[in-house]
This record gives structure tokens, sequence and C-alpha cells, in this order.
């Protein structure tokens, strides 16, 4: 079964996949932050076989939400009414950052860094369940 793993911004998501075992995590693509959003995460949930999905978690360093949190949360309430999967958050704590670090840029974020940050954030999501957290 595969997971999809979902960096969520303002302009742009990122999106990542497992393998079809779930045990690693790949960026697959990054989608504009549309209407037509829900939707199309649906028709690629369809298409991929994923059994699950995991979003991140924006928070602060100390643990208090981001602004961009209501519209995460709004975003989950859509995408689990439209889909017959889970639909879980996970804590994204710094996966932009390493995202673009791991890409080489020390400005700015590239749509490469939004799907590479959707991949860290469902490994880090594997992770946790293989040591049953």
């Amino acid at each position: 079964m595969r997971i999809l793993g979902i960096d969520y911004g303002e302009r742009r998501v990122g999106l990542a996949l497992t393998d079809e075992e779930g045990h690693m995590a790949f960026p697959h693509a990054v989608f504009p932050t549309s209407l037509s959003l829900v939707s199309e995460i649906k028709a690629l949930v369809k298409e991929k076989g994923v059994g699950e999905i995991v979003i991140g978690e924006s928070m602060v360093g100390s643990g208090i939400q981001n602004p961009i949190m209501e519209k995460i949360m709004r975003f989950k309430s859509d995408l689990a009414r439209e889909v017959e999967v889970p639909v879980e958050l996970i804590s994204e704590h710094f996966s932009s950052a390493e995202a673009s670090r791991f890409q080489g840029k020390e400005r700015g974020r590239g749509k490469a860094s939004d799907a590479s940050a959707a991949a860290i954030i469902l490994e880090n999501y594997l992770a946790k369940k293989r040591h049953g957290k």
C-alpha cells in the first residue's frame, strides 16, 4: 500500500509517495494551491493506489501553530470528505528547511524542495510507524 505525504503551502503543495510496500518515500510532484487541488489529489490517490495520506502539521519552534494551520486543517477536512482513505497530520518541524538545504538552496524555496519536504514529512511518518509511535 502506498502512502501519500503532503507539504501544504499557500502557493504550492509538495507531494511524495512511498514505494508500493510503503517502506521508502520519494518526492513525486508539486501542484499549485488551487480550487482543484482536492480533486487532483483524489485522482492521484486512485491512480497510484494510495491507502493513507499524511499532511505536514505546521508549528513554530515553541509548538504553537503557524498561521497557515487553519488552511491546512480546512484542506485536511475537505480532502478527508473526498477520499476513502485515512488522512492524518504529522509534525513537519524543519522539513522545509531540511529540503532546501538538501536541494542546495541558500535562499527561498523552489518546486523541487516542496516535493522533497513532502518526502521528509513522509519519511518521518514511516520512521514513527516503524518504531511504534
